[in-house]
């Protein structure tokens, strides 16, 4: 069972009120395309556009001129500035539809969801309810169905109209592709192929594999002087993964001329690094980033810095990747805070490195004297090579500080050490041992990269047995080490759940801890071979009493630097946390993505004196509805922004705490049948309403013990913002909101706020008490 990373946003153009990204930078062709991804049943027959469509947007002039430098202000985060010219243009002319439609874009990504749905609201009443207000009132709802309904609703108004016609296709493009595909076609010959049909059109038919029909659109649109960064990031898009790569790889490199700021091309050029390419490849997009003043700055702008990083690094200019590295904001991920580290250790500055490495520190972590790798930490941070002037001069300090690292795990660091020390060192017993070390570190790290390797091909192909995963690391091991470090690992069989190897146990996981890495390897029921590896901070037992006391002994494993992500995290999510039997595991950089993704939030939410706090709350939206509750908790909460980290990491041990505690009371289930056959009629005997039980109790923990009531109903808020088929967290989190708001509605002095949408005007010790007292229910 696993701790998600927080949902902090949908796609702009949703069908939903969900949030858009926290990228300041915002993709022009995903604010043109995706309107809708879920929806309920199709059209009904015989229900077609008419071939001579009205109020179509003006593909081009000095309003479209105008909107569209909008979205550009936008998509380079400049919201303020796109908002005051999208204002002049409503001003000039109030029913301009795409004006309003770019304006609630920008809104909803500033958070400022509960004024977008009223705004919609009036703008119905004021128009008279007529189609394109139906439209723009139906293209920010939550709920498909309620989009849909209003999207009926403007056709019927008038069925001349095209925004209605528009909207519909949107939100039948998961439920009936065909009919989708359908409409789409009808439209895109009513409109003469307007880029903003077009788009959505290429959009659906790659998404559902016809890449053939999808290129041809997109190149028509490519064709269009105002569209062609457009038209090319959409070929890119199409084409990359196919037999027409070549063509695919030209069309990344234009988008990347025409539009360097967008997410979309940064995606792509991550996505290639991360598969490989030729030195060719890189070179060409080292060049289109060269090729303007500010190309390469847009793209670090839009959240590439790491990514521009990358390339310069696989051209050899390790000065460039570094200057990049250091134009990122000073809130940047934990993970380019390491590259850029080892990048300061490659071009030879180790007194540079050993700085960093000390300044990011987790010296909370490794003040704990019960941390059982503490001492594997103060050794490299508290060495005599940091007072030296130089810290590879004395031989003794070149083979302490190269073996310091390899035992805390920077084996990408402790081989480059190694390097440097034989350019200094070339005394027979020095040398050899520092190049015995290089040698190890590196036979260790293609051992890592054999292991993710394999993993990674069985996510994709979704195949593959435990057992023969085991059997190529035996085989691999024996190449690279001369011996079989695999070993016959324990491993622990859940029935109905699968099997599990000991994180503890010796064989395959001692290997790892050779290097202070926490190994999680095992495979669920039904599905491939999974695994998570990283780099360990902290290792320690938890006490076992307290509010949620624990039956048995118990691990905590704080760690960071994840060199294999599991099937989530490669696939799209993203775990902070994992209760795995008898210990959890909780990656350190995803607390600190968390953390940094809520002072973004808080951040928006104060903006312009916190106009946001005084936005209207729609009393007109379902009760589960969050509409911008998430914001204004998270702005509202006491912890200080540089304490957001601490109070992430305190969420989540409660939440994986008690995961723990439920394992001990449902397993093994012959031990605790009672209490399993009670859960499985309670949850219908589906496995994945079992999950979303367990989630939501977690959760509840969290709630009732922890410190940080709003940050915690944030969380919970922040997952009603989408629609999450299939999502454990979501449905659970769902349910334990339903749960809160009947406890406040059987409190008459609460029961006005049984909202989601009103969870902020309740006291935080009331949410206590609540949650105790469900807590006392659960865990008697």
């Amino acid at each position: 069972m696993g701790r998600m990373l927080p949902r902090c946003g949908a796609t702009v153009e949703s069908s939903g009120n969900a949030s858009a990204p926290l990228s300041r930078a915002r993709s022009f062709a995903c604010l043109l395309a995706l309107e809708a991804l879920t929806a309920c049943s199709s059209v009904g027959s015989g229900s077609q556009p008419p071939l001579q469509l009205r109020d179509l947007p003006e593909p081009s002039g000095p309003v479209h001129e105008r909107i569209t430098e909008a979205r550009r202000l936008g998509e380079r985060g400049r919201e303020e500035a796109a908002l005051a010219l999208l204002r002049d243009v409503i001003r000039d002319d109030p029913r301009n539809v795409e004006a309003h439609r770019a304006r609630q874009d920008l809104l909803r990504g500033q958070g400022r969801i509960g004024l977008v749905l009223q705004e919609a609201r009036d703008r119905v009443a004021a128009w008279e309810g007529d189609s394109p207000a139906l439209y723009l009132e139906g293209r920010v709802q939550r709920s498909p169905e309620a989009s849909r309904a209003l999207f009926e609703d403007a056709i019927a108004r008038d069925p001349s109209s095209f925004w209605g016609w528009h909207g519909l296709a949107f939100t039948m493009r998961r439920s009936d592709p065909d009919g989708a595909r359908a409409l789409y076609e009808r439209l895109y010959r009513a409109t003469s192929a307007h880029p903003l049909v077009a788009i959505a059109y290429a959009s659906h038919l790659r998404a559902t594999d016809d890449v053939a029909m999808a290129a041809q659109i997109y190149a028509q649109l490519r064709a269009r002087p105002d569209m062609s960064g457009v038209g090319d990031l959409g070929l890119a898009e199409t084409l990359l993964r196919g037999e027409r790569g070549q063509e695919g790889f030209g069309a990344l490199v234009r988008s990347m001329m025409a539009r360097p700021w967008d997410p979309g091309v940064r995606r792509l050029v991550e996505l290639l690094l991360e598969v490989g390419v030729r030195d060719t490849a890189v070179e060409q997009m080292v060049h289109a980033l060269w090729g303007g003043p500010e190309r390469a700055a847009d793209f670090a702008a839009a959240g590439g810095a790491a990514v521009a990083a990358r390339l310069y690094e696989r051209a050899g200019d390790l000065p460039s990747a570094l200057a990049m590295m250091r134009r990122a904001p000073d809130d940047a991920p934990a993970a380019l805070a390491r590259a850029e580290r080892r990048l300061t250790l490659a071009t030879g500055d180790v007194r540079g490195f050993l700085a960093r490495l000390r300044a990011v520190a987790r010296e909370d972590l490794l003040a704990d004297e019960t941390n059982q790798v503490r001492g594997l930490w103060r050794t490299l941070l508290d060495g005599p090579w940091h007072a030296a002037a130089d810290p590879l001069a004395d031989p003794a300090h070149a083979v302490g500080l190269t073996d310091a690292l390899l035992r805390v795990g920077f084996l990408d660091e402790a081989q480059l050490v190694a390097s440097l020390g034989l350019t200094v060192h070339d005394g027979r017993r020095t040398a050899g041992r520092l190049d015995a070390m290089r040698d190890e570190a590196r036979r260790e790290l293609a051992f890592e990269a054999g292991l993710r390797d394999r993993l990674y091909r069985g996510y994709v192909g979704g195949s593959g047995s435990l057992r023969e995963l085991l059997d190529d690391l035996r085989a691999l091991s024996r190449s690279l080490f001369g011996e079989d470090v695999v070993g016959e690992p324990d491993t622990f069989v859940v029935p109905l759940v699968g099997r599990l190897v000991d994180p503890f146990g010796e064989g395959l996981a001692a290997h790892f801890r050779r290097y202070n890495r926490h190994l999680v390897l095992g495979q669920r029921a039904g599905g491939p071979p999974e695994g998570l590896l990283f780099t360990r901070v902290s290792v320690r037992f938890l006490e076992p009493g307290g509010p949620l006391p624990l039956a048995g002994q118990t691990r905590e494993v704080l760690g960071e630097g994840r060199q294999v992500r599991s099937l989530s995290g490669v696939l799209g999510g993203d775990l902070a946390g994992v209760a795995l039997l008898n210990h959890y595991v909780i990656d350190l950089d995803a607390v600190a993505d968390w953390a940094r993704s809520l002072r973004t939030r808080r951040s928006a939410a104060l903006a312009r004196g916190g106009e946001l706090l005084t936005d209207p709350v729609p009393a007109f939206v379902d009760a589960e509805d969050p509409v911008d509750v998430a914001w204004r908790l998270g702005a509202v909460s006491p912890v200080e922004d540089t304490a957001l980290d601490a109070a992430v990491l305190d969420m989540i041990r409660w939440h994986e705490r008690a995961h723990v505690v439920d394992s001990f009371r449902y397993l093994p289930p012959e031990r605790n049948l009672a209490r399993v056959l009670g859960l499985l009629f309670g949850q219908g005997f589906r496995p994945a309403s079992v999950e979303a039980e367990m989630e939501g109790r977690a959760e509840l923990a969290a709630l009732a013990f922890g410190e940080h009531t709003e940050l915690v109903l944030a969380h919970v808020a922040s997952f009603l913002e989408d629609d999450l088929p299939g999502s454990a967290h979501a449905d659970g989190f769902r349910r334990l909101a339903r749960r809160l708001n009947d406890a406040l509605a059987a409190r008459p002095d609460l029961a006005s706020m049984a909202r989601v949408s009103r969870w902020h005007d309740v006291p935080p010790a009331e949410f206590r008490k609540i949650a105790r007292s469900e807590a006392a229910r659960l865990w008697p």
